[in-house]
C-alpha cells in the first residue's frame, strides 16, 4: 500500500494516507555554505512524524547527511535509500537529483529536510569588487539565486544586476568602496545589504525587496534610490550614515533610524538625509545628524523621548550629539515620543587571543581586535549590537583585513549580534560562546567570544588590550642555557603600566600542551626561577597583562628566534645522529620522543636539483600546528617514513629511488643533515627529445611535419641499469602544437614502427647512462636503425634526458623567430659591414648563439659566410659587404637547449630566419641557344638560388585534371630544389644543365612514380623564381 501511494504520487494520479499532502521538492544548489554542522526535518509520507538529517557542511559544500530520525514504513524507506540520496546530493550539490523508485513521498520529504537544514544558513548573493571602473552587468535570466559572487572592479565599480530573484540576502560588500550597484527587476526575499557604495551607490528599478539594511563601515556615506515602480514590503533600517530617496508613489513602510546610527562629525558627508515618502520615520538614534528635505513626504514621525513633543513649525532639534533638521513642516503628518531613551556604549576585545597561550589554527594576520557599538535602553538592556569599525580600526599591522573576511562573514551570517538583544550585563555574562555552544556561531568560535568580551568590556567602560609592537617583549639575555639551570634572566621591553603575570611555562614547541610545575617570575618580569631537572629543549613562558590594558606577546614571526613571544632553551648533552644502514633518526640518550616535541623544522632537498627543497614547519609562523615530526620518523624507532605524506592534500614527501639532502633542526641538540635515499627499488623515469633536429640546420629528407619529439618510459635499477625502455605515447603526446593524428600515421610513423620493429628499445638493456652515451646510433654505425637514423637518435637522446631528469627541447610557436625589420631584400651597394636589422621574437629565455650563416638554399656548410656575427639580443646581424646575392639562412640555437631551433616548416610563412640580398644582374632566355643566361656570368650562383621551377603544357592550360579531393584546374607541376620542410630535392637539380639549357630528359617524380617528362612536338611554358631578383624569368620552351 506504501508503495502503490508513492508510486501515484510520481505519476500524479494522487495517493492516500499521510503522504498526499507532502509539498514538491524545494529547489535549492547547495554551494557557498557556511560550514558547520546543521540539521533540518521536513515532512516524509508519514504524516505524524517528520523525517530528521543532520548536515554537515565544509569548505562551503556539504560533506555528510546523515538520518537522525523518521517515521516512514520499514522495507520501503531507512538508512540505505537515505544513504542513496545523500550520496546523490552530495555528488551533486543539488536538491535537484532523482528520487527513489517507489518511495516518492519519503524521497521528497529527505530532501526537503536537507534544504530546511541549510538553507538558512545559506552564503548570501554577494556583490564585491575586483580591478578596473567599467560597468559589468549581470542578467540572471529568471533564476533563483542561493548563493554566488557577481563581482565588479576598481574602487569605483559599476554593477547591474537584472531579472534576478534572490531567496536569501543580497549583500553588496565592503569591496565595492565607492561603487555603483542598479538592481531592475530583482526581488529578494531576504534583506538587501548595503555594506558598500557611494553618492550614486545603489539605484533599485522595478525591484521588490524585502527589507534593507544600511551599514556601511568604511568610506562615504552611501545613497539609496528607489523608483516609482520599487516596492519594499518591510522596514529599511539605517545604521550608518546615507541618503534615502523615493520617485513617484513609492512609499517605505518604516523607515528606521537605527540607535546604532552615530554622525562622527558636522560635516556633510555625514549627514543621514532623506528625501522620500515614508509612513513611519522611526528615528531611534541619539547620536545622528539627520536632513528631511522639503520634498519629502512623512505620514508619522517618531522622536526619541528625550527630545520633548514635536512641534509643527520648529525647523530644528538638537541635543547634545543629535540634531534633526526639517527643511519644510508642511512634509511632517504627525508625530509622537515613544522611542525609550537610549544611551550608546563602546567596546573592544582581541579575536585572536581568546584562548591564550592557545591559538586556533584559522587565526592568520593582521591579529585583529572586535570593536562594537552596544545601544541600551534605560534598564540597561541590549538594544542592538552593532560594528563599531572593526575591519578598520581593530586591526593590527600585517596583511590585509580580507584575511578575516570568511569568518566575520560566516559570524555575520549566524546573526551573532542579535543575540544579545534584550539581556543585561549578566545575562550577556551568562551567554554560552564556547564550541558548539547554544549562542555560538559554528566555525566563528573566537569572533563569537570576542564579541561577547567586547560588550561585556562596553558595559563595564573597561578599554580592550591594546596591540604590542614587535620589540614589546620579554627577551631571555642567553638563550640557550645547560642542563641543572634554576633560573633565566630576561631584559623587559615591555610597557611601563603592563602589569607582569606568569600565566605558564610550557615545554617543547607546542604550547600549552606539557605545562612545568615550580616555575615563578619577578614582578618586573627579569628573573624566572625555574626546577633544575628540566628536559631540554625549547619552552615558552606564558605572561598576561593584569591590567588587561595589554595584549600578551603573541607568536607571530615565527618559532624560536623568529618570534615576538618570550622563551629560552635547555641545552642537552645527547648527540643526535642517523644511522645510515637502519635509515633512522638516532639520539645518544634514547630519548626520541623529546627530540620529537622539539623539533622546529625537517628540510628535504632533492639531491640531484638545485633550489629550494620541501621545508616542513612543526609550527606555524602565527603558532599554528604545523606538520608533527612523527610524520616524517616513526614514533618509536626513528625510522624515516619511505611512504610519508604531508599537507591537506596528502602529498607524498618522497619518491622512490629518489636521494635526499635532509637538514633536521631541534632546538636544544642542533642541526643534523645527512642523505637518505627513499624505496630504492626500480625508478620509472620519462625524457623525450626531438626527432626532426637531431642535425640542425640539416634536415633529413624524410622528416615531415607535423615535427615531433620522441618520447620514452626508462625502467632503471637503483643501481643505475636500464631494465627496459618503452614508447610513451609519442605519436599521440610528442607532436607539435596543432599536428593531427593522421599526418603522423601518413608521414611519420613508419619510420618511428621500423625503429620499434628492429627492436630498437631492446638495445637500452643492462647498460648504465655512460654505456647509453656511448651507443654508436650515427648513419652507418652499430646501433642505428637503417632508415630510422634521425629517429635512432632521438631515443637515445631522450634515454639521457630521463635519467638525468632533463626535459626535450619545447616547440617554438609559428611567431617565434628573428624576422629582418623591414624588408628581406637587401640592395648590396653597400661599401662597409653591413647591419641587417632583425625583430627579435623569441621567448624572452631563449639563449641565443648564432650557428652561422649559410648562403643559397642549400643549408649546407659548404655555403657558410665567415665574419658573420649576432649580437646578443638578436635584433642586428653584422655581415661583411663582398656577399653574392641571393638568399641566406641564419642558423641559431639556444644555448640553454630549452627549446628548439626556428625549423624550415611554412605553416603559413617561413619560419626560419633569413634574408635576401638584391641580384643586381639581368637574367634572361636565349630561344635560340634555349638556355637561360645571366648578364654577370654567374650562373652557379643562379642555380644556388632556385626558389622554384613551374611548368605549364601550354595543350593542357585551362583543362582540368585529377587532383587531392576531385578534379581542379591545371597549373603544372612545381620543382623546388628545397621543399617546404627543408628537406633536398636531388632531382631539381638536374633541371638546368651546367650552361644554363634545359635538361629534356628531366624526369620529376612524386612517390617514386614518372609523373611529367618533356615531350617532343609540345610546348610548355617554364616561370624560373631565383632569391634575389625581383621578377620571376618566364618563357616558352619546346623539343
Amino acid at each position: 500500500e506504501y508503495a502503490k501511494k508513492n508510486q501515484k504520487a510520481a505519476g500524479g494520479g494522487g495517493g492516500g494516507g499521510g503522504g498526499s499532502s507532502v509539498p514538491p521538492t524545494q529547489n535549492m544548489t547547495f554551494t557557498n555554505l557556511n560550514d558547520g554542522v546543521y540539521e533540518g526535518e521536513a515532512k516524509g509520507f508519514n504524516s505524524s512524524k517528520n523525517i530528521k538529517v543532520k548536515v554537515t557542511v565544509q569548505g562551503g559544500v556539504i560533506t555528510d547527511i546523515s538520518l537522525i530520525d523518521h517515521g516512514e514504513t520499514a522495507g520501503y524507506f531507512g538508512e540505505e535509500r537515505a544513504r542513496i540520496l545523500a550520496q546523490r546530493i552530495i555528488d551533486k550539490k543539488s536538491s535537484d537529483v532523482d528520487i527513489i523508485s517507489g518511495a516518492t513521498f519519503s524521497s521528497r520529504g529527505f530532501i526537503n529536510a536537507v534544504v530546511n537544514a541549510v538553507k538558512q544558513v545559506a552564503s548570501s548573493l554577494n556583490v564585491s569588487a575586483k580591478n578596473d571602473d567599467t560597468l559589468t552587468t549581470f542578467d540572471a535570466n529568471g533564476k533563483s539565486y542561493i548563493d554566488g559572487a557577481l563581482n565588479g572592479s576598481g574602487r569605483k565599480p559599476k554593477i547591474l544586476l537584472s531579472n534576478a530573484k534572490i531567496d536569501n540576502d543580497l549583500v553588496i560588500r565592503n569591496t565595492m568602496v565607492e561603487g555603483e550597484v542598479t538592481l531592475n527587476n530583482v526581488k529578494v526575499d531576504g534583506a538587501l545589504i548595503i555594506q558598500g557604495g557611494g553618492d550614486n551607490s545603489v539605484k533599485l528599478i522595478n525591484s521588490k525587496i524585502n527589507n534593507i539594511v544600511v551599514d556601511k563601515q568604511r568610506g562615504d556615506r552611501v545613497n539609496v534610490e528607489m523608483d516609482a515602480d520599487t516596492v519594499v514590503r518591510g522596514k529599511v533600517i539605517v545604521k550608518t550614515p546615507a541618503q534615502i530617496k523615493t520617485a513617484g508613489e513609492t512609499k517605505i513602510t518604516t523607515l528606521e533610524l537605527s540607535p546604532a546610527l552615530v554622525s562622527q562629525s558636522s560635516e556633510e558627508n555625514y549627514k543621514t538625509k532623506i528625501d522620500a515618502k515614508v509612513q513611519t520615520l522611526d528615528i531611534q538614534s541619539l547620536n545622528a545628524n539627520i536632513v528631511i528635505e522639503a520634498t519629502s513626504k512623512i505620514d508619522k514621525l517618531k522622536l526619541p523621548s528625550a527630545f520633548g513633543q514635536y512641534e509643527k513649525n520648529k525647523p530644528e532639534y538638537t541635543n547634545n550629539n543629535f540634531k534633526i533638521e526639517i527643511k519644510d513642516a508642511n512634509s511632517i503628518t504627525s508625530s509622537e515620543n515613544t522611542n525609550t531613551t537610549s544611551r550608546i556604549l563602546y567596546g573592544d576585545y582581541n579575536v585572536d587571543q581568546v584562548n591564550y597561550p592557545q591559538v586556533a589554527p584559522f587565526i592568520h594576520p593582521p591579529f585583529y581586535n572586535m570593536r562594537v557599538r552596544v545601544v541600551v535602553d534605560s534598564d540597561n538592556k541590549i538594544i542592538e549590537v552593532a560594528n563599531n569599525n572593526t575591519g578598520i580600526e581593530g586591526v593590527g599591522t600585517g596583511p590585509a583585513w580580507s584575511k578575516h573576511q570568511k569568518y566575520w562573514n560566516r559570524m555575520i551570517a549566524g546573526n551573532l549580534f542579535a543575540k544579545f538583544v534584550g539581556k543585561n550585563l549578566d545575562q550577556v555574562k551568562n551567554m554560552d560562546m564556547r564550541t558548539g555552544g547554544v549562542d555560538t556561531v559554528a566555525g566563528a568560535t573566537a569572533n563569537s567570544i570576542a564579541v561577547k568580551e567586547a560588550v561585556i568590556n562596553a558595559f563595564e567602560g573597561r578599554a580592550g588590550r591594546g596591540f604590542l609592537n614587535d620589540t614589546q617583549t620579554l627577551k631571555a639575555q642567553q638563550i640557550e642555557n645547560p642542563l641543572g639551570t634554576t633560573a633565566i634572566s630576561f631584559t623587559n621591553t615591555l610597557p611601563a603600566d603592563f602589569d607582569i603575570r606568569l600565566h605558564s611555562v610550557s615545554h617543547g614547541i607546542y604550547n600549552a600542551k606539557t605545562k612545568i610545575q615550580g616555575a615563578n617570575l619577578s614582578q618586573d618580569g627579569t628573573t624566572l626561577n625555574i626546577p633544575s631537572n628540566l628536559k631540554a629543549g625549547h619552552y615558552y613562558v606564558n605572561i598576561v597583562d593584569a591590567n588587561k590594558k595589554h595584549r600578551s606577546p603573541d607568536f607571530e614571526g615565527g618559532l624560536a628566534e623568529d618570534g615576538h613571544y618570550p622563551y629560552f632553551i635547555i641545552k642537552s648533552n645527547a648527540s643526535l645522529g642517523y644511522d645510515s644502514v637502519a635509515k633512522k633518526l638516532t639520539v645518544s640518550d634514547g630519548d626520541l620522543a623529546n627530540v620529537y616535541e622539539n623539533v622546529q623544522h625537517i628540510i628535504i632537498k632533492d639531491k640531484s636539483k638545485i633550489g629550494k627543497g620541501v621545508e616542513i614547519d612543526t609550527i606555524g609562523h602565527h603558532g599554528t600546528i604545523g606538520t608533527a615530526a612523527t610524520e616524517i620518523f616513526d614514533e618509536n624507532t626513528g625510522a624515516i617514513k619511505p611512504n610519508a605524506k604531508i599537507g591537506r592534500a596528502k602529498t607524498a614527501v618522497f619518491e622512490n629511488g629518489t636521494t635526499y639532502v635532509i637538514e633536521v633542526k631541534v632546538l636544544g641538540y642542533g642541526i643534523i643533515n645527512f642523505e637518505y635515499t627513499a624505496n630504492e627499488t626500480n625508478k620509472i623515469l620519462e625524457g623525450d627529445a626531438n626527432v626532426d633536429q637531431g642535425n640542425y640546420p640539416l634536415v633529413d629528407p624524410f622528416i615531415h611535419p607535423p615535427f615531433f619529439n620522441a618520447r620514452v618510459r626508462v625502467e632503471i635499477t637503483p643501481e643505475g641499469k636500464i631494465v627496459s625502455v618503452k614508447d610513451n605515447k609519442t605519436g599521440e603526446l610528442g607532436l607539435a602544437p596543432g599536428a593531427t593524428k593522421e599526418f603522423w600515421t601518413n608521414k611519420n610513423k613508419s619510420y618511428w614502427d621500423a625503429l620499434v620493429n628492429a627492436k630498437f628499445f631492446d638495445k637500452f638493456t643492462g647498460k648504465t647512462l655512460d654505456e647509453v652515451k656511448q651507443m654508436k646510433v650515427n648513419k652507418g654505425e652499430i646501433d642505428v636503425v637503417t632508415g630510422a637514423t634521425a629517429n635512432s637518435k632521438a631515443v637515445k637522446q631522450a634515454v639521457i634526458n630521463a635519467i638525468e631528469k632533463r626535459a626535450g627541447k619545447k616547440f617554438l610557436s609559428a611567431d617565434e623567430t628573428l624576422k629582418v625589420t623591414s624588408s628581406p631584400i637587401l640592395l648590396s651597394t653597400a661599401t662597409t659591414t653591413t647591419d641587417v636589422m632583425l625583430t627579435n621574437t623569441l621567448p624572452s629565455d631563449f639563449k641565443l648563439k648564432l650557428s652561422g650563416v649559410v648562403a643559397g638554399v642549400y643549408n649546407s656548410a659548404t655555403g657558410t659566410v665567415l665574419e658573420a656575427s649576432l649580437n646578443d639580443e638578436g635584433t642586428r646581424l653584422t655581415i661583411p659587404t663582398n656577399l653574392q646575392a641571393g638568399h641566406y639562412y641564419i642558423n641559431i640555437i639556444d644555448e640553454s637547449e630549452k627549446y628548439r631551433s626556428p625549423d624550415f616548416e611554412t605553416r603559413g610563412g617561413i619560419h626560419y630566419p633569413y634574408f635576401v640580398i638584391k641580384n643586381e644582374a639581368t637574367l634572361s632566355y636565349d630561344n635560340v641557344a634555349k638556355k637561360i643566361s645571366v648578364s654577370d656570368g654567374n650562373l652557379e650562383n643562379v642555380f644556388n638560388n632556385i626558389h622554384e621551377i613551374n611548368v605549364k603544357d601550354i595543350s593542357k592550360i585551362g583543362s582540368t585534371v585529377p587532383g587531392r579531393g576531385g578534379m581542379v584546374v591545371y597549373s603544372g607541376i612545381s620543382i623546388e630544389p628545397v621543399g617546404h620542410h627543408g628537406n633536398v630535392d636531388e632531382n631539381a637539380k638536374t633541371f638546368f644543365n651546367a650552361d644554363g639549357s634545359i635538361n629534356t630528359a628531366y624526369k620529376y617524380k612524386s612517390k617514386g612514380k614518372v609523373v611529367f617528362e618533356f615531350e617532343s612536338g609540345k610546348s610548355y611554358i617554364i616561370e624560373l623564381e631565383v632569391w634575389g631578383f625581383e621578377e620571376k624569368l618566364k618563357f616558352e620552351f619546346s623539343i
